[in-house]
């Protein structure tokens, strides 16, 4: 006679009880975080906690046609892998905001879903992904993505218990004003990295030098730094030459606030 349901599944009645009351604290916790990247932070920690399989654990925020953004991570090697999958266009995340709600990766090196993406993923590490989408707005997606060092590392219990944090997470940054706002200035962010990069790789200059460049020259040319920095990423040559010769003395005037 073969085993009754409460036997077979791990889940079943106490385990669906204790699951219950794991996710009703971690909820009211992540209501206790003072930011909106405390939350997002506490949520991918859950998920590592909670989700069999999970090494590494991270939110990405996902702009139109590919920008993704992650200001949660649990590990650097998600906000590495975020960026393969920004690079290219494809990969779990992308699939998971903008074509199926549950993306699960069993074998990252041999999936022909992501040619490109899978080989660079595993070259980081990673060898099996979960993806949730957590929500989506009028002009930013969220998902949350899991990754393993192992190969076939989740499983149906992985993808239930994770659709239930997932659902969970939704709720708690249902109509959060400060999601576009969050994404607006991480992009910003990663916009003036890059530019401070390019103006220290070019001028052999630390990024403390490479940094008050690119705030003279907003001052100078009356543009945002996010502006300066777009621009500076697109024409590494012509920006600092405007800098000096429209302000060759220290910036005078009202400061392009810091990020």
């Amino acid at each position: 006679m073969s085993g009754t349901r409460d036997e077979r599944d791990p889940l079943a009645v106490n385990g669906l009880t204790d699951l219950a009351t794991l996710l009703s604290v971690a909820a009211q916790s992540w209501e206790e975080e003072g930011t909106l990247e405390d939350t997002l932070n506490a949520i991918a920690q859950s998920a590592v906690d909670m989700v069999p399989g999970a090494d590494y654990a991270g939110v990405s925020l996902v702009r139109p046609p590919h920008t993704i953004s992650t200001p949660a991570a649990t590990e650097d090697l998600v906000r590495a892998t975020d960026a393969i999958q920004e690079s290219l266009a494809e990969g779990p995340c992308v699939s998971a905001v903008w074509q199926e709600r549950m993306v699960r990766v069993d074998d990252l090196a041999n999936d022909l879903r992501w040619p490109r993406f899978g080989p660079q993923a595993v070259e980081l590490g990673v060898a099996s992904m979960l993806a949730f989408r957590l929500f989506s707005g009028r002009d930013t997606w969220g998902a949350l993505n899991l990754y393993s060092r192992r190969t076939q590392a989740f499983d149906e219990t992985s993808e239930f218990v994770g659709q239930l944090l997932a659902s969970h997470a939704s709720i708690a940054l249902a109509g959060s004003r400060e999601i576009s706002q969050l994404t607006a200035e991480l992009n910003t962010r990663n916009l003036v990295d890059r530019a401070t990069g390019v103006l220290m790789e070019r001028h052999g200059i630390g990024a403390a030098a490479a940094h008050d460049m690119l705030v003279a020259t907003a001052n100078a040319s009356a543009r945002s730094l996010a502006e300066v920095s777009a621009w500076m990423t697109e024409d590494p040559v012509g920006l600092p030459a405007i800098a000096a010769r429209r302000r060759p003395s220290p910036v005078v005037g009202p400061p392009v606030a810091d990020l």
